[in-house]
């Protein structure tokens, strides 16, 4: 018979599974940037042929052979559209990343307007480095002994603990990791358009789109920010529309390939869903869902209590966005296993039961606090892992966000 747990059990792990969804999140971008880079060599690999063949055939028949493949593009490009062809530059689609990127830049407004007004000490770094000043002082407090018998691994996990421990700085590394990602994303399609024979108008239709909007930011920048703060001060308004753009990036994403080098990544759907799972067991861990459900029953209209309510407000697009991705992206029945089995192991009473087990035999502390730990420092080594399985493009695109961010 499986342990009774009580609902403040519950509740104690309701930021772990928080942490949860931001961890599947940022491992769903990983597969994206290794896609990308696989793109690029593979361009590259298949011009070098092309290349030699032109240099062997003479230059009359590779006319007429570029004669027959520009009319064969062209019939292409007239059944499938332009779409179709520009999707294995951006595994995800142009408006799937832009529409996530302004989802994470609402979800970093706790530490970008305090960095804009020129407030670093309040901003997220310099919490950072009050927490590495606190890690340092209580390090040399440690007897020569404590500090040998603990490797620098130890040290550096600890260091790192220390760091992720707040709440708003996790969320503002996690905002900073997804942004750089999507940045990372973004080049990539860049420069395999750019690079490729193939030519694409969409880059240059990005910059005619984003060039008059940064200048009109750039313009009227107090007022922007003036205008962005008077909406920030309600915390559920921008919480829905941070989640709202997220699903319909996803419901805009592209749908999945056959080839393994277009289209969306099994894994990003796998990942995503899991995510969007996680959001809904923090409401419920919370006590916030069960909240909302008595408000059905009050004495105020149906519609009105369904629609006029911050839990339902995040709880629906969450949904939509889930049952899309398991109708029209999870093809096979690994896929959704996959997607279910991460759902179960990260559900408030799987983790309430388990967890405590599970901790005894790896050494962690049983309560919420060491799943929190654990969490934080994976989605700590899976940020690293995704900035170097993006190879260039993530170390420029990691390069480009601190540079934005410290100006």
């Amino acid at each position: 018979m499986l342990p009774q747990v009580s609902p403040d059990e519950l509740k104690s792990y309701a930021e772990a599974i928080a942490r949860f969804a931001d961890l599947f999140a940022v491992a769903s971008l990983v597969p994206v940037l290794s896609q990308g880079r696989l793109a690029m060599a593979s361009s590259r690999v298949r011009r070098r042929p092309e290349q030699n063949r032109q240099e062997c055939e003479s230059e009359k028949a590779l006319q007429k052979k570029q004669e027959n493949q520009d009319e064969k593009t062209m019939e292409d490009n007239m059944e499938n559209g332009d779409e179709a062809a520009d999707a294995s530059s951006v595994p995800l689609g142009l408006a799937c990343i832009l529409l996530l990127a302004a989802s994470e830049i609402i979800g970093a407004r706790a530490f970008l307007w305090p960095m804009a007004s020129g407030k670093i000490k309040d901003s997220v770094f310099g919490k950072i480095g009050k927490a590495i000043k606190a890690y340092a002082k209580s390090a040399s407090s440690y007897s020569h002994a404590s500090r040998a018998s603990g490797g620098s691994l130890d040290r550096i996990i600890a260091l790192v603990w220390e760091i992720l421990k707040p709440a708003e700085v996790f969320g503002a590394i996690h905002n900073f990791a997804m942004l750089t990602f999507l940045v990372g994303a973004l080049g990539t399609g860049f420069v395999i358009k750019l690079t490729s024979s193939k030519r694409s108008a969409w880059p240059l239709k990005i910059v005619a789109m984003l060039v008059p909007m940064a200048l009109f930011v750039a313009g009227h920048w107090q007022s922007v920010a003036k205008a962005f703060r008077s909406a920030s001060g309600s915390d559920g308004l921008l919480s829905a529309l941070q989640l709202s753009l997220r699903a319909a990036a996803l419901l805009l994403a592209h749908p999945p390939s056959e080839g393994s080098q277009s289209g969306t990544p099994s894994s990003f759907v796998i990942f995503q869903a899991a995510s969007l799972m996680c959001l809904w067991y923090e409401q419920l861990a919370s006590g916030a869902f069960g909240q909302a459900i008595r408000s059905l029953s009050s004495s105020e209209p149906m519609l009105r209590a369904l629609f006029d309510n911050d839990v339902m407000v995040l709880i629906a697009p969450a949904a939509i966005a889930l049952l899309w991705l398991i109708l029209h992206h999870m093809r096979n029945a690994s896929q959704m296993s996959m997607a279910s089995v991460l759902c179960i192991m990260t559900s408030p009473v799987a983790l309430a039961i388990a967890w405590p087990e599970v901790a005894k035999s790896i050494g962690h502390e049983a309560r919420s606090a060491g799943l929190l730990r654990v969490v934080s420092i994976i989605h700590s080594i899976t940020t690293l892992f995704g900035v170097i399985s993006g190879g260039t493009i993530g170390l420029l695109a990691l390069t480009t966000m601190v540079q934005l961010l410290t100006r």
